[in-house]
């Protein structure tokens, strides 16, 4: 469950593996509690809550004291209660526990963390993560929190079990971004001690070299670090042509740049607003009201005076497939509506290469209709 992390935390790896520098320089920066990270504690909590309760352990529920409990989140803790029953399913089960503390301090200087779920079957330790956003699909193969975890679970029982490999797994359901990677000991140890060892006592004294990337997304520093705007800057100084003219290489490199440096101006701006609001001076620029919609003061007087007035206040229309849902509770759902539910075509959007879905054209759309 996410909580107090450490300076070089796993949650983190991904920008202080690729950025030592990034760890010590936002050492004692705040960092505010999100609306979307309380949500994500509550779902992690009702997540190991299901699990626990399947297997028969007093745990207490949750969900009466939760502020952003609905049926969406009952729904993809459900999904991720039944994959972890699924993995029971697959074999001999020597060890199953959920928010597990794991030590990392073998590679990770004051290395500690929580999974979400670790379990041994057979020769395989399973470490199994929850993710609940639905803004980025978490990528599991190679993914640096994931392996520091499978190396803590090594760390504590590597020595009770045989344990001959590593499977991964994310489970991210508002997204569908189910996918497991397996690694085995051996390699899993050789990269903790080739691999991430280093990079850690570098972050963890503050040196190394500075890098941008897609990393900056969760970094305190990443509106006013100098070595992302000299990164991003560099795009101003490519002797842009009008997109017909280039070569599809310099297309796809623009591209592939492009989006950090959307990323950046967008950081940028909230920065510098921030700055404003909090009375500094920008030169050049200032902080003003943005355009306002009108809106009702009192929405049930409003209702009320125009149907004491004889016309209907309300826009009447079938409810959306998540709000049928809660009405209905899933299980009323399927049996009611379960055919009458189709899911369209996406519309074709821009996607790099790495993307796990499929290319698609004109003529393979043709083709499917």
């Amino acid at each position: 469950m996410p909580g107090t992390h450490s300076l070089l935390s796993p949650s983190g790896a991904h920008r202080w593996m690729n950025c030592t520098p990034s760890a010590r320089q936002t050492e004692g920066m705040d960092e505010e509690s999100s609306w979307y990270a309380r949500e994500g504690t509550e779902a992690h909590e009702l997540c190991a809550y299901l699990v626990d309760r399947e297997l028969g352990r007093d745990t207490d529920d949750p969900r009466p004291g939760m502020e952003f409990y609905n049926a969406e989140m009952q729904e993809c803790a459900e999904d991720y209660r039944d994959y972890i029953l699924s993995l029971i399913h697959e074999g001999d089960v020597h060890f199953v526990d959920t928010e597990v503390s794991l030590d990392m301090r073998r590679w990770i200087p004051e290395g500690r963390g929580t999974s979400d779920c670790v379990l041994v079957i057979g020769t395989t330790l399973h470490i199994v993560d929850y993710k609940h956003g639905k803004g980025v699909p978490v990528e599991v193969e190679e993914n640096p929190q994931l392996m520091i975890y499978g190396l803590g679970g090594l760390d504590l029982l590597d020595g009770i079990y045989d344990i001959g490999e590593v499977r991964l797994s994310i489970v991210q359901p508002r997204i569908s971004n189910t996918g497991s990677w397996t690694i085995t000991r051996k390699d899993l140890l050789d990269w903790g001690d080739d691999i991430l060892r280093p990079l850690a006592e570098q972050a963890w004294k503050g040196c190394g070299e500075m890098h941008s990337g897609d990393w900056c997304r969760w970094c305190l520093l990443k509106a006013s670090c100098r070595r992302r705007a000299e990164d991003n800057l560099e795009l101003a100084r490519l002797d842009f042509r009008k997109p017909p003219a280039l070569s599809d290489e310099e297309l796809g490199e623009v591209l592939s740049r492009a989006g950090n440096l959307e990323a950046w101006v967008g950081d940028l701006r909230a920065y510098a607003l921030s700055r404003l609001m909090a009375g500094g001076v920008i030169p050049g620029w200032k902080a003003v009201e943005g355009r306002s919609v009108r809106t009702w003061s009192d929405a049930a007087r409003v209702a009320d005076t125009v149907r004491n007035a004889g016309y209907d206040p309300y826009r009447h229309e079938v409810l959306g497939i998540t709000a049928m849902t809660e009405m209905l509770g899933k299980e009323k759902f399927n049996e009611l509506l379960g055919d009458l539910v189709i899911k369209p075509r996406g519309k074709a959007t821009l996607a790099p290469a790495d993307d796990r879905r499929p290319a698609i054209t004109s003529a393979t759309c043709d083709f499917k209709d």
